[in-house]
């Protein structure tokens, strides 16, 4: 009996480094949330604004004109930029009257979301992979924009490219709850997953930096080699016509960049 009443004895144990608590891991979740959500539409949406544009021009044969003026590369990031631009705009209108709007009325959902004391550094990685997410997708829009002849065709072509932003969204929506799983480590090095993932993690664990920077230079590297090979499929596929078949179409666009 003495034994038994004994009290339990605890041993204290060091947390992490700069972990967070749960009351801030709840925060932080639901900021994330809210950013993944925005990345998410931004791609989506403005992306396949990009693709529109190109095939647009290419039904009405006005690219026909323009290629004769303008070097088609330029086009090409003329079109990644200026879209960006509007859409940057745009986004930032809204979270500017959203910011406004819960600073004047919405105490109760900004303590909610913890904005008074979460670090800088986390609006600084989301603008980071939220531009890079934007840039990595943007290319491949509007390659694949270049390739169709009319503007029915333009879903069907990026449909792929949809595909794979649905994925990470996806895969980010079940980090959420486990962001120090096996699987969602490791997805966060795949440069078409890592804008949500990695940023995913960076906002609710404490990331290496080891890590974070290469999954920067995997993210750059791999936006680096769809620019150069976009460029010689987009040369060559703004000028071809006829029906889409997009492997075939590849391999003929990058041989009339070589003519």
């Amino acid at each position: 009996m003495a034994e038994l009443s004994k009290p339990v004895p605890f041993q204290k144990v060091a947390l992490e480094k700069n972990a967070k608590t749960e009351e801030e891991l709840n925060e932080a979740r639901s900021l994330v949330y809210v950013l993944l959500f925005a990345m998410y539409m931004f791609v989506l949406m403005y992306g396949g604004m990009i693709a529109t544009e190109v095939a647009t021009e290419k039904s009405s044969r006005v690219m026909e004109i323009l290629v004769s003026s303008v070097p088609p590369v330029q086009q090409l990031f003329g079109k990644i930029i200026g879209v960006a631009l509007v859409s940057l705009t745009q986004f930032f209108v809204f979270f500017a009257v959203a910011f406004a709007a819960l600073k004047t009325s919405g105490q109760e959902v900004w303590r909610f979301l913890g904005l008074d004391h979460l670090p800088a550094s986390i609006f600084v990685y989301a603008l980071v992979f939220f531009l890079l997410g934007y840039l990595l997708y943007a290319v491949l829009f509007a390659v694949l924009g270049s390739l169709v002849s009319r503007v029915e065709d333009v879903q069907p072509a990026i449909t792929p490219v949809m595909m794979l932003v649905v994925a990470a969204f996806m895969i980010a929506m079940f980090g959420l709850n486990a962001p120090e799983s096996a699987f969602v480590t490791g997805a966060s090095f795949v440069p078409f997953f890592a804008p949500m993932l990695m940023f995913l993690r960076i906002g609710l664990v404490s990331v290496p930096g080891w890590e974070v920077a290469l999954c920067l230079a995997l993210l750059a590297a791999t936006i680096a080699l769809l620019i150069y090979f976009g460029a010689k499929v987009y040369r060559g596929g703004v000028l071809m016509y006829g029906r889409m078949n997009i492997f075939k179409d590849v391999k003929r666009a990058i041989q009339l960049t070589k003519k």
